[in-house]
Protein backbone atom coordinates (compact mmCIF):
# COMPACT_ATOMS: atom_id res chain seq x y z
CA UNK A 1 0.00 0.00 0.00
CA UNK A 2 0.91 3.34 -0.66
CA UNK A 3 -0.85 4.92 2.24
CA UNK A 4 1.40 6.60 4.78
CA UNK A 5 -0.17 7.35 8.10
CA UNK A 6 -2.28 4.91 10.62
CA UNK A 7 -4.74 3.05 8.50
CA UNK A 8 -7.67 0.35 9.17
CA UNK A 9 -9.69 -1.86 7.04
CA UNK A 10 -13.44 -1.22 8.07
CA UNK A 11 -16.25 -2.35 5.56
CA UNK A 12 -13.86 -2.41 3.15
CA UNK A 13 -12.70 0.43 3.08
CA UNK A 14 -9.65 2.13 4.47
CA UNK A 15 -9.90 4.64 7.45
CA UNK A 16 -6.90 7.30 8.38
CA UNK A 17 -6.99 10.06 10.96
CA UNK A 18 -3.92 11.70 9.86
CA UNK A 19 -2.09 12.47 6.82
CA UNK A 20 -1.80 10.26 4.09
CA UNK A 21 -0.84 10.23 0.60
CA UNK A 22 -2.08 7.77 -2.16
CA UNK A 23 -0.13 6.25 -4.70
CA UNK A 24 -1.13 4.50 -8.08
CA UNK A 25 -0.82 1.15 -6.12
CA UNK A 26 -4.26 2.51 -3.80
CA UNK A 27 -6.09 2.19 -6.72
CA UNK A 28 -9.57 1.11 -6.47
CA UNK A 29 -9.80 2.46 -2.71
CA UNK A 30 -11.47 4.28 -0.38
CA UNK A 31 -10.41 5.96 2.05
CA UNK A 32 -12.40 7.09 4.67
CA UNK A 33 -11.39 9.70 7.40
CA UNK A 34 -12.26 9.31 11.11
CA UNK A 35 -10.69 11.55 13.41
CA UNK A 36 -10.00 15.68 13.03
CA UNK A 37 -6.13 15.98 11.76
CA UNK A 38 -3.90 18.70 11.04
CA UNK A 39 -1.60 18.19 7.88
CA UNK A 40 -2.23 17.10 4.35
CA UNK A 41 -3.56 14.35 2.01
CA UNK A 42 -1.42 13.94 -1.14
CA UNK A 43 -2.26 12.08 -4.35
CA UNK A 44 0.15 10.68 -6.89
CA UNK A 45 -0.01 10.92 -10.48
CA UNK A 46 -1.40 7.49 -11.83
CA UNK A 47 -3.99 6.79 -9.08
CA UNK A 48 -7.34 5.37 -10.46
CA UNK A 49 -10.59 4.73 -8.93
CA UNK A 50 -10.12 6.26 -5.63
CA UNK A 51 -12.46 7.58 -3.00
CA UNK A 52 -11.46 10.11 -0.05
CA UNK A 53 -14.07 10.70 1.73
CA UNK A 54 -13.84 13.49 4.69
CA UNK A 55 -17.01 11.90 6.76
CA UNK A 56 -17.43 15.81 8.04
CA UNK A 57 -13.95 15.77 9.97
CA UNK A 58 -12.19 18.67 9.99
CA UNK A 59 -8.39 18.68 8.75
CA UNK A 60 -6.32 22.21 9.04
CA UNK A 61 -2.69 22.93 8.39
CA UNK A 62 -2.95 21.92 4.53
CA UNK A 63 -5.36 20.61 1.81
CA UNK A 64 -5.49 18.10 -0.90
CA UNK A 65 -3.52 18.46 -3.26
CA UNK A 66 -1.53 15.81 -6.17
CA UNK A 67 -1.47 14.94 -9.60
CA UNK A 68 1.26 16.34 -12.47
CA UNK A 69 0.57 18.12 -16.03
CA UNK A 70 3.26 16.35 -17.09
CA UNK A 71 2.70 13.11 -15.39
CA UNK A 72 -0.26 10.41 -16.03
CA UNK A 73 -3.64 11.34 -14.81
CA UNK A 74 -5.55 10.57 -12.20
CA UNK A 75 -8.27 8.83 -13.26
CA UNK A 76 -11.80 8.49 -11.29
CA UNK A 77 -11.49 10.15 -8.47
CA UNK A 78 -14.06 11.41 -5.66
CA UNK A 79 -13.41 13.95 -2.80
CA UNK A 80 -16.20 14.08 -0.96
CA UNK A 81 -17.33 15.33 2.96
CA UNK A 82 -14.08 17.52 3.38
CA UNK A 83 -13.75 20.29 5.69
CA UNK A 84 -10.62 22.29 5.30
CA UNK A 85 -11.38 25.25 6.93
CA UNK A 86 -7.46 26.58 5.78
CA UNK A 87 -6.96 24.44 3.01
CA UNK A 88 -7.99 23.76 -0.55
CA UNK A 89 -8.11 21.45 -2.86
CA UNK A 90 -5.30 21.48 -5.74
CA UNK A 91 -5.10 18.53 -8.30
CA UNK A 92 -3.78 18.67 -11.75
CA UNK A 93 -4.67 16.39 -14.63
CA UNK A 94 -7.41 15.36 -13.59
CA UNK A 95 -10.23 12.69 -15.72
CA UNK A 96 -13.28 11.48 -15.27
CA UNK A 97 -13.49 12.77 -11.34
CA UNK A 98 -16.18 14.01 -9.07
CA UNK A 99 -15.73 16.57 -6.40
CA UNK A 100 -18.86 16.81 -4.09
CA UNK A 101 -20.18 18.18 -0.76
CA UNK A 102 -16.98 19.65 0.30
CA UNK A 103 -15.99 22.81 2.58
CA UNK A 104 -12.82 24.08 1.74
CA UNK A 105 -11.23 27.42 0.80
CA UNK A 106 -10.38 27.44 -3.29
CA UNK A 107 -10.13 24.45 -5.50
CA UNK A 108 -7.76 24.70 -8.68
CA UNK A 109 -7.14 22.33 -11.48
CA UNK A 110 -4.85 22.60 -14.48
CA UNK A 111 -5.97 20.01 -17.29
CA UNK A 112 -9.44 18.61 -16.60
CA UNK A 113 -11.66 17.24 -18.17
CA UNK A 114 -15.21 14.40 -16.87
CA UNK A 115 -15.12 16.93 -14.10
CA UNK A 116 -18.66 17.16 -12.01
CA UNK A 117 -17.58 19.63 -9.15
CA UNK A 118 -21.50 19.71 -7.67
CA UNK A 119 -22.26 21.25 -3.81
CA UNK A 120 -19.41 22.58 -2.48
CA UNK A 121 -18.95 25.27 -0.34
CA UNK A 122 -15.33 27.15 -1.57
CA UNK A 123 -14.89 30.26 0.46
CA UNK A 124 -12.08 31.90 -2.27
CA UNK A 125 -12.48 31.03 -5.57
CA UNK A 126 -12.67 27.91 -7.89
CA UNK A 127 -9.72 28.31 -10.60
CA UNK A 128 -9.99 25.78 -14.10
CA UNK A 129 -7.15 26.09 -16.30
CA UNK A 130 -5.78 24.34 -19.45
CA UNK A 131 -7.44 21.50 -21.47
CA UNK A 132 -10.81 21.49 -20.16
CA UNK A 133 -13.40 19.20 -21.68
CA UNK A 134 -16.90 18.61 -20.99
CA UNK A 135 -17.59 19.59 -17.24
CA UNK A 136 -20.31 20.36 -14.69
CA UNK A 137 -20.11 22.81 -11.89
CA UNK A 138 -23.48 22.89 -10.47
CA UNK A 139 -25.03 24.05 -6.88
CA UNK A 140 -21.66 25.23 -5.42
CA UNK A 141 -21.46 28.40 -3.50
CA UNK A 142 -17.77 30.22 -4.85
CA UNK A 143 -16.69 33.98 -4.32
CA UNK A 144 -15.87 33.70 -8.00
CA UNK A 145 -15.75 30.78 -10.82
CA UNK A 146 -12.79 31.38 -13.23
CA UNK A 147 -11.98 29.25 -16.30
CA UNK A 148 -8.69 30.17 -18.33
CA UNK A 149 -6.87 29.10 -21.87
CA UNK A 150 -8.04 25.98 -23.76
CA UNK A 151 -11.95 24.96 -23.73
CA UNK A 152 -13.35 21.58 -25.68
CA UNK A 153 -16.06 19.39 -26.04
CA UNK A 154 -19.30 20.93 -23.83
CA UNK A 155 -19.74 22.53 -19.68
CA UNK A 156 -22.54 23.48 -17.98
CA UNK A 157 -22.12 26.30 -15.25
CA UNK A 158 -25.53 25.62 -13.24
CA UNK A 159 -27.25 26.82 -10.77
CA UNK A 160 -24.39 28.10 -8.38
CA UNK A 161 -24.15 30.91 -6.02
CA UNK A 162 -21.24 33.32 -6.59
CA UNK A 163 -21.18 35.86 -3.48
CA UNK A 164 -18.62 38.00 -5.64
CA UNK A 165 -14.87 38.86 -5.11
CA UNK A 166 -13.21 41.79 -3.67
CA UNK A 167 -11.63 42.16 -7.50
CA UNK A 168 -12.42 41.12 -10.85
CA UNK A 169 -15.67 39.42 -11.83
CA UNK A 170 -17.97 36.76 -10.35
CA UNK A 171 -17.81 34.14 -13.20
CA UNK A 172 -14.98 34.58 -15.62
CA UNK A 173 -14.00 33.06 -19.01
CA UNK A 174 -10.99 33.98 -20.65
CA UNK A 175 -10.20 31.45 -23.75
CA UNK A 176 -6.18 31.63 -25.34
CA UNK A 177 -6.94 28.34 -28.26
CA UNK A 178 -10.97 27.25 -28.76
CA UNK A 179 -11.30 23.80 -29.88
CA UNK A 180 -14.98 22.89 -30.92
CA UNK A 181 -16.95 23.66 -27.50
CA UNK A 182 -20.11 24.97 -25.88
CA UNK A 183 -20.41 26.38 -22.74
CA UNK A 184 -23.68 26.91 -20.69
CA UNK A 185 -24.51 29.08 -17.98
CA UNK A 186 -27.69 28.44 -16.36
CA UNK A 187 -29.61 29.29 -13.26
CA UNK A 188 -26.80 30.96 -11.38
CA UNK A 189 -27.25 33.68 -9.00
CA UNK A 190 -23.89 36.29 -9.18
CA UNK A 191 -23.93 39.21 -6.71
CA UNK A 192 -21.52 41.91 -5.43
CA UNK A 193 -18.04 41.22 -7.46
CA UNK A 194 -15.98 44.28 -8.03
CA UNK A 195 -16.07 43.70 -11.46
CA UNK A 196 -18.44 42.86 -13.81
CA UNK A 197 -21.17 39.96 -12.87
CA UNK A 198 -20.15 37.63 -15.80
CA UNK A 199 -17.57 38.16 -18.18
CA UNK A 200 -16.54 36.58 -21.19
CA UNK A 201 -13.99 37.15 -23.27
CA UNK A 202 -13.74 34.88 -26.43
CA UNK A 203 -15.88 32.08 -25.25
CA UNK A 204 -16.89 29.57 -27.07
CA UNK A 205 -20.56 29.84 -28.52
CA UNK A 206 -21.38 31.18 -24.52
CA UNK A 207 -25.32 30.72 -23.66
CA UNK A 208 -26.94 32.11 -20.94
CA UNK A 209 -30.35 31.28 -19.58
CA UNK A 210 -32.02 32.04 -16.02
CA UNK A 211 -29.15 33.79 -14.46
CA UNK A 212 -29.50 36.45 -12.10
CA UNK A 213 -26.78 39.27 -11.87
CA UNK A 214 -27.53 41.81 -8.92
CA UNK A 215 -24.96 44.53 -7.74
CA UNK A 216 -21.83 43.83 -9.32
CA UNK A 217 -19.11 46.75 -9.50
CA UNK A 218 -19.20 46.70 -13.52
CA UNK A 219 -21.63 45.40 -16.37
CA UNK A 220 -23.74 42.56 -15.28
CA UNK A 221 -22.43 40.62 -18.46
CA UNK A 222 -19.38 41.95 -20.69
CA UNK A 223 -18.28 40.07 -23.54
CA UNK A 224 -15.44 40.85 -25.97
CA UNK A 225 -16.91 37.74 -28.64
CA UNK A 226 -20.29 36.93 -29.78
CA UNK A 227 -22.53 35.34 -27.32
CA UNK A 228 -25.03 32.93 -28.98
CA UNK A 229 -28.17 33.57 -26.80
CA UNK A 230 -28.82 35.27 -23.82
CA UNK A 231 -32.80 34.11 -22.86
CA UNK A 232 -34.69 34.80 -19.65
CA UNK A 233 -31.79 36.14 -17.43
CA UNK A 234 -32.42 39.29 -15.14
CA UNK A 235 -29.91 42.12 -14.10
CA UNK A 236 -30.58 44.35 -11.43
CA UNK A 237 -28.38 47.69 -9.86
CA UNK A 238 -24.72 46.64 -11.84
CA UNK A 239 -22.33 49.42 -11.40
CA UNK A 240 -22.15 49.43 -15.67
CA UNK A 241 -24.84 48.20 -17.95
CA UNK A 242 -26.85 45.66 -17.78
CA UNK A 243 -25.71 43.78 -20.54
CA UNK A 244 -23.04 44.62 -22.50
CA UNK A 245 -22.50 42.55 -25.21
CA UNK A 246 -22.57 41.00 -29.13
CA UNK A 247 -25.74 38.45 -28.98
CA UNK A 248 -27.03 35.91 -31.42
CA UNK A 249 -30.45 35.65 -30.13
CA UNK A 250 -31.87 38.34 -27.15
CA UNK A 251 -35.28 37.37 -25.14
CA UNK A 252 -37.01 37.85 -22.05
CA UNK A 253 -34.32 39.85 -20.27
CA UNK A 254 -34.88 42.26 -18.02
CA UNK A 255 -33.14 45.05 -16.90
CA UNK A 256 -33.45 47.22 -14.00
CA UNK A 257 -31.80 49.98 -11.80
CA UNK A 258 -28.36 49.74 -13.16
CA UNK A 259 -26.01 52.46 -13.90
CA UNK A 260 -25.29 52.52 -17.34
CA UNK A 261 -27.79 51.48 -20.06
CA UNK A 262 -30.42 48.68 -19.44
CA UNK A 263 -28.95 46.78 -22.86
CA UNK A 264 -26.15 47.62 -24.67
CA UNK A 265 -26.27 44.77 -27.67
CA UNK A 266 -25.16 44.07 -30.79
CA UNK A 267 -27.77 41.72 -32.23
CA UNK A 268 -27.14 39.05 -34.82
CA UNK A 269 -30.96 37.66 -35.04
CA UNK A 270 -33.98 38.55 -32.68
CA UNK A 271 -33.75 41.75 -29.63
CA UNK A 272 -37.42 40.29 -28.44
CA UNK A 273 -39.84 40.39 -25.35
CA UNK A 274 -36.75 42.18 -23.03
CA UNK A 275 -37.94 44.81 -20.50
CA UNK A 276 -35.73 48.33 -19.34
CA UNK A 277 -36.86 49.79 -16.32
CA UNK A 278 -35.29 52.66 -14.27
CA UNK A 279 -31.58 52.48 -15.64
CA UNK A 280 -29.26 55.56 -15.40
CA UNK A 281 -27.46 55.24 -18.56
CA UNK A 282 -30.82 54.71 -20.98
CA UNK A 283 -32.97 51.72 -21.60
CA UNK A 284 -31.91 50.12 -25.10
CA UNK A 285 -29.00 50.69 -27.60
CA UNK A 286 -29.46 47.94 -30.05
CA UNK A 287 -26.90 47.78 -33.35
CA UNK A 288 -27.26 45.15 -36.22
CA UNK A 289 -28.23 44.46 -39.41
CA UNK A 290 -31.31 43.31 -39.95
CA UNK A 291 -32.27 41.69 -36.50
CA UNK A 292 -35.77 41.50 -36.11
CA UNK A 293 -36.62 44.12 -32.39
CA UNK A 294 -40.06 43.10 -31.34
CA UNK A 295 -42.28 43.66 -27.96
CA UNK A 296 -39.65 44.89 -25.84
CA UNK A 297 -40.77 47.58 -23.29
CA UNK A 298 -38.61 50.52 -22.28
CA UNK A 299 -39.99 52.67 -19.14
CA UNK A 300 -38.57 55.04 -16.67
CA UNK A 301 -35.13 54.95 -17.74
CA UNK A 302 -32.92 58.03 -17.04
CA UNK A 303 -31.85 58.52 -20.84
CA UNK A 304 -33.16 57.48 -23.81
CA UNK A 305 -35.41 54.96 -24.19
CA UNK A 306 -34.36 53.21 -27.33
CA UNK A 307 -31.68 54.23 -29.63
CA UNK A 308 -31.30 51.54 -32.67
CA UNK A 309 -28.01 51.73 -35.38
CA UNK A 310 -27.39 50.09 -38.38
CA UNK A 311 -30.18 49.14 -41.18
CA UNK A 312 -32.93 47.18 -42.15
CA UNK A 313 -34.64 46.55 -38.59
CA UNK A 314 -37.98 45.50 -38.16
CA UNK A 315 -39.53 47.18 -35.27
CA UNK A 316 -42.65 46.40 -34.37
CA UNK A 317 -44.72 46.69 -31.73
CA UNK A 318 -42.58 47.98 -28.63
CA UNK A 319 -43.55 50.11 -25.54
CA UNK A 320 -40.73 53.31 -25.02
CA UNK A 321 -42.96 55.44 -22.02
CA UNK A 322 -41.41 57.75 -19.51
CA UNK A 323 -37.48 57.78 -20.45
CA UNK A 324 -35.73 61.30 -18.91
CA UNK A 325 -34.33 61.41 -22.99
CA UNK A 326 -35.64 60.78 -26.01
CA UNK A 327 -37.92 58.25 -26.84
CA UNK A 328 -36.79 56.61 -29.57
CA UNK A 329 -33.75 57.75 -31.50
CA UNK A 330 -33.11 55.83 -34.91
CA UNK A 331 -29.43 56.14 -36.17
CA UNK A 332 -30.26 53.35 -39.06
CA UNK A 333 -31.43 53.07 -42.26
CA UNK A 334 -34.00 51.49 -44.39
CA UNK A 335 -35.99 50.32 -41.55
CA UNK A 336 -39.72 49.50 -41.15
CA UNK A 337 -41.27 50.75 -37.73
CA UNK A 338 -45.02 49.81 -37.24
CA UNK A 339 -47.65 49.86 -34.17
CA UNK A 340 -45.24 50.97 -31.44
CA UNK A 341 -45.91 53.10 -28.85
CA UNK A 342 -43.63 55.88 -27.91
CA UNK A 343 -45.04 58.46 -25.35
CA UNK A 344 -44.38 60.77 -22.39
CA UNK A 345 -40.30 60.90 -22.64
CA UNK A 346 -38.45 63.55 -21.44
CA UNK A 347 -36.77 64.29 -24.72
CA UNK A 348 -37.98 64.35 -28.47
CA UNK A 349 -40.67 61.31 -28.92
CA UNK A 350 -39.23 60.15 -31.93
CA UNK A 351 -36.45 61.19 -33.44
CA UNK A 352 -34.97 59.54 -37.52
CA UNK A 353 -31.36 60.33 -37.74
CA UNK A 354 -32.00 57.82 -41.05
CA UNK A 355 -32.05 57.17 -44.46
CA UNK A 356 -35.44 55.59 -46.04
CA UNK A 357 -37.52 54.30 -42.92
CA UNK A 358 -40.95 53.25 -43.07
CA UNK A 359 -43.92 54.04 -40.43
CA UNK A 360 -46.94 52.90 -40.32
CA UNK A 361 -49.40 52.82 -37.60
CA UNK A 362 -47.45 53.83 -34.42
CA UNK A 363 -48.63 55.84 -31.70
CA UNK A 364 -46.37 58.87 -30.75
CA UNK A 365 -47.76 60.73 -27.91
Amino acid sequence: MGLVGTASAADGAVEFGEPITVTPDDSGTTFVQTADFDGRVRIRPGVEDVTIDGNGYTTTGGGVGGGSYDGPSIVNLTLQNLHLPDGSIGIDDLAGSVVRNNVIQGFNSESVGGLRAVDNTIAGGLQIFENQADNVFARNVAATMQFYDDLMGSHRISNNFVTGPARGAGISVGVTNVFDGRVRFVDNYVANADGAGIDLEDAPTPTLSGNVIVGNGSHGLSSSGDVASVSGNTFVGNGGDGVNASVGTFTKNAAVSNDGVGFDVGVDRDCLRNVAVSNGGGGFRVASTGAKVKFNRATGNDGDGVVLAGSSFPFRKNNINGNGGDGLVINADDSGLSRNRICGNDGEQLVDDGDENLFANNLVC
